[in-house]
């Protein structure tokens, strides 16, 4: 019996063995079949350089909406008959438990993993470990690897100076062909392997991945046209359709958006817009008319759930009036996923409408208001709470005054800056809303002006009401100071508003 027991246990070792190998010889044939494609690919598309350019003229910057916003905002004045809470005054710094430094040196001491842990095998890789010490672990033997800060992480930066390619000569379609072609000859898959690992354990979004592209050739290139060159190339072995352009002895890089991004210059090709993402780029430029057949992906804005950023917390306060008290609500907001959200591109109002927020953030506005809202008997009367809350508390300013520029924020961004103009308080309202009390909202752009609308089953015979797809919503204006629920400025009473659901 134990000489059976032990032949059974070596023919099982043996098939074991042997179905390892099979998989080891398809994973080497799978990869071998990839490196063959990608080979194909990059040199048709090496060809293509060398062919026929057109000449594109670009697009004027896009604007968001030409009505000016007004410097103050309306102002209810109650009748004798109307009563609505009084407002406190307003300071025009919100209190933070820390300031929102931007010192890298700081943000890479606070937040940097020991890097000493004895090396391990990528296969017993432990997933424990801070992304940062696994990158190491798994590349450290095959580039030079700079600790950097990313939004807050530390990620480790591959260094190639002087072992990459750069151009040779201006820019025309012969050296950005033999540009490409040198790149495509270099063993870059160990490259594109670190920076898509990177992508995955930092769970970056596409707007993320463009910007540690953009670290990353910051910190290896001197000459403007190296670095852009050199995001070109990885981008499109990425799979994002990132196209090249030259003119006046200047590479420019554009990315293609599916939303307008305002503000930013761009040319159409087929049914894509490309975007131009650098300041001062020629008016008219040249540029080739087909894709790398590898690099079809669209850019979006969207953040990805599962991106990282380190677990630092700032706080706003909020002191308002309501039920005839004064109300002190802190709202803490994670710190360096604002700083992400600064860099974001303008883009349409729905995308800041439709946004989810994070699930921390989340869960801190649950900690922060769930006991206030449900010592409050209706819907309603919740509503009306964070109404008060964002109307009373955060002081008008317009985006030329705050920015010197039209700005649009993203709720969990709003919290950060001293003061809001129309549009921002109503994303930060429309986001409270749809978390802590489940209503249905829509968002309403007047000329000029962004407001909000509920449904509530709870309705008042005064309220203005703004009807869509047949259902009656509850106009709300977190910036008509002084008014409350339903409440609507004379100004705006017979416009009809474009509507996002």
């Amino acid at each position: 019996m134990c000489l059976m027991g032990f032949g059974q246990v070596s023919d099982f070792e043996e098939f074991k063995r042997q179905r390892q190998q099979e998989m080891q010889r398809f994973g080497d044939d799978y990869r071998r079949g990839l490196d063959s494609l990608r080979e194909a690919r990059d040199k048709a598309f090496a060809r293509m350089l060398q062919g026929d350019w057109t000449s594109e003229e670009l697009f004027e910057r896009p604007v968001v909406d030409a009505t000016p916003k007004p410097d103050l905002p309306p102002v209810f004045k109650p009748t004798e008959e109307e009563t609505v809470e009084a407002p406190p005054v307003i300071h025009a710094e919100p209190e933070r438990d820390e300031p929102l430094t931007e010192s890298v040196e700081t943000e890479i001491e606070e937040t940097s993993p020991p890097l000493n842990e004895q090396p391990v095998s990528e296969e017993s890789e432990d997933a424990s470990l801070s992304p940062a010490v696994r990158t190491e672990r798994r590349y450290g033997s095959k580039f030079t690897l700079r600790r950097d800060s990313l939004f807050g992480n530390v990620w480790m930066l591959p260094i190639v100076t002087g072992k990459w390619p750069v151009l040779d000569g201006d820019p025309n379609p012969n050296s950005i062909s033999a540009y490409w072609t040198a790149c495509a000859a270099m063993p870059y898959e160990d490259l594109l392997s670190c920076i898509q690992f990177q992508q995955s354990v930092y769970g970056l979004s596409d707007w993320g991945t463009y910007q540690m592209i953009q670290k990353l050739s910051s910190w290896n290139f001197k000459k403007p046209n190296d670095r852009l060159l050199f995001q070109w190339f990885f981008l499109v072995q990425l799979g994002y359709d990132a196209h090249l352009m030259y003119g006046d002895q200047q590479v420019v890089l554009t990315l293609p958006f599916a939303d307008m991004l305002y503000s930013r210059t761009y040319f159409e090709q087929g049914n894509r817009r490309y975007f131009v993402l650098q300041e001062n780029a020629p008016r008219t430029l040249y540029t080739y008319t087909s894709q790398h057949e590898g690099a079809q992906q669209w850019m979006t804005l969207q953040e990805n759930p599962a991106s990282m950023y380190p677990d630092a917390w700032t706080s706003r306060s909020f002191q308002f009036y309501f039920g005839g008290k004064q109300q002190d609500i802190q709202i803490p907001f994670l710190t360096h996923r604002v700083r992400y959200a600064r860099t974001i591109p303008q883009t349409e109002l729905d995308f800041y409408f439709h946004q989810p927020n994070a699930s921390n953030f989340n869960l801190a506005l649950h900690q922060a208001l769930d006991e206030p809202l449900s010592a409050l008997g209706s819907d309603r009367e919740r509503v009306r709470f964070l109404y008060a809350l964002v109307c009373q508390s955060i002081p008008y300013q317009t985006d030329d005054e705050q920015f010197q520029q039209e700005k649009f924020c993203l709720p969990e961004e709003v919290l950060a800056y001293p003061f809001a103009d129309c549009e921002d308080r109503t994303f930060l309202l429309n986001a409270l809303i749809r978390e802590l009390i489940d209503a249905e909202t829509i968002g309403l752009n007047y000329p000029g002006h962004v407001a909000m609308a509920v449904r509530l089953d709870q309705k008042s015979q005064s309220d203005a009401i703004v009807e869509f797809d047949g259902v009656d919503y509850i106009y709300c204006d977190p910036t008509y100071i002084g008014a409350d629920l339903g409440m609507m400025p004379e100004v705006y009473r017979n416009q009809r508003p474009e509507v996002f659901r």
